[in-house]
C-alpha cells in the first residue's frame, strides 16, 4: 500500500519533487521507513523511481517536441540544464541530444517503450504478479 502510494505521488509531484525526503514528509514517514518498504517490494530506493520517472518523460519529451535540451530540463524542475544533462546520461547512458539524434524520425521509441514494458512485465511476474496494485498483464487488483 505504501508503495502504491509513492509510486502515484511520485507520476503526480515528479516535476516539483526530487528530493526522497519530500516524499516521505509528504507520506508522514521516515525517510528510512519510505526508503526500506519501497526497496523491499520493488528491488530499488526511493530515488531510482523518482529519476526513472524523471527520465521517462524527458525522453518523452525530446523525442515527441521541439523544445531545446535546456527547456526541457527547466519544464521538468532542474534549473541548471548541464546537471540535468548529466542525470539524463547517468541513468539512460547518452546525452539527451545522442538520444534525441538516434530516435528521432526512425520510429524506434515504440521499440524502446515495447522493450521496457516487457521488461517491467517480467519483473512483476517474478515478484509474484503483484506490485502497485496492478497483477501480471496489467490488470487492476
Amino acid at each position: 500500500m505504501i508503495t502504491l502510494e509513492f509510486r502515484q505521488m511520485v507520476t503526480q509531484r515528479f516535476r516539483t519533487m526530487k528530493s526522497p525526503a519530500d516524499y516521505a514528509e509528504a507520506m508522514h514517514l521516515s525517510l528510512s521507513y519510505l526508503n526500506e518498504i519501497v526497496k523491499e517490494t520493488t528491488g530499488f530506493p526511493v530515488s531510482y523511481w523518482i529519476q526513472q520517472e524523471v527520465i521517462l518523460e524527458a525522453r518523452r519529451l525530446l523525442y515527441y517536441s521541439q523544445c531545446s535540451v535546456k527547456e526541457i530540463a527547466f519544464e521538468l524542475g532542474y534549473e541548471d540544464h548541464t546537471y540535468f544533462s548529466r542525470l539524463f546520461k547517468k541513468q539512460a547512458g547518452q546525452t539527451p541530444g545522442e538520444f534525441r539524434a538516434g530516435y528521432r524520425g526512425r520510429g524506434m521509441m515504440e521499440g524502446w517503450f515495447t522493450r521496457w514494458r516487457g521488461m517491467m512485465e517480467e519483473w512483476v511476474t517474478r515478484k509474484g504478479g503483484q506490485v502497485w496494485g496492478r497483477r501480471a498483464g496489467g490488470t487492476r487488483e
